[in-house]
């Protein structure tokens, strides 16, 4: 092998290196495809962001294709298990048929769908928002038993999570196409977000790979 060859060779392609940092190495050759999940978040955010109830019927047709492919394996696997005479086969079928429903329920009525989910998603962060507030009140208080500094801070903090998530139903209540685009235009931001993490990821990566095989 000539000092041209040598040269060329990266880290990733010598076993040593391959076992010591795995990881690193799989990232450093693949960091093109990273680089292409950064432009895909990007172009993604982006929409939601300037059409953020097209982001919200995405996720729900997405959501509604997993649940119709999740339904028909879970069919078939049960009628499987009811010729080979297996207990509980009729759990399977029940779980098919229930998300055959649910797809079918998406294509059909998509709005009605959409709806459903951006309410269950709001419900969901609410109580989380509710419960965290709670903890961290308790928490603030404790700690102005104790005379610490930044009780106070906490206390506040753990209040304002607590209004937010009250908040929550009573918007869901009075108007929820705004609730709908707002959880369209908080996936656009967290779109956003995750491409420029992703973008430096990639970029620091190929700048790696490139100092490394020089």
């Amino acid at each position: 092998m000539t000092n041209n060859e040598l040269s060329v060779t990266t880290p990733c392609e010598e076993k040593s290196m391959e076992k010591a940092a795995p990881t690193l190495c799989l990232l450093n050759t693949n960091w093109k495809w990273v680089a292409l999940r950064a432009a895909l978040a990007l172009v993604f955010g982006l929409i939601a962001l300037f059409s953020p109830l097209s982001a919200v019927y995405a996720l729900t047709f997405v959501f509604g294709a997993y649940a119709l492919l999740d339904g028909v394996t879970s069919i078939v696997m049960g009628v499987k298990n009811a010729r080979n005479k297996v207990e509980r086969w009729w759990s399977l079928v029940l779980r098919g048929v229930l998300g055959v429903f649910a797809g079918v329920a998406v294509v059909l009525v998509p709005w009605a769908a959409a709806v459903a989910l951006v309410i269950f998603n709001w419900v969901m962060l609410s109580l989380w928002s509710i419960s965290t507030g709670v903890m961290e009140v308790a928490a603030g208080r404790r700690l102005r038993q104790e005379q610490a500094k930044g009780s106070g801070w906490l206390m506040a903090s753990g209040v304002l999570s607590v209004v937010l998530g009250a908040a929550v139903p009573v918007v869901l209540i009075i108007d929820p196409a705004a609730s709908m685009v707002a959880m369209g235009l908080m996936m656009g931001v967290y779109a956003l977000m995750a491409a420029g993490l992703l973008m430096g990821l990639a970029l620091t990566l190929r700048k790696a790979s490139d100092t490394r095989s020089a």
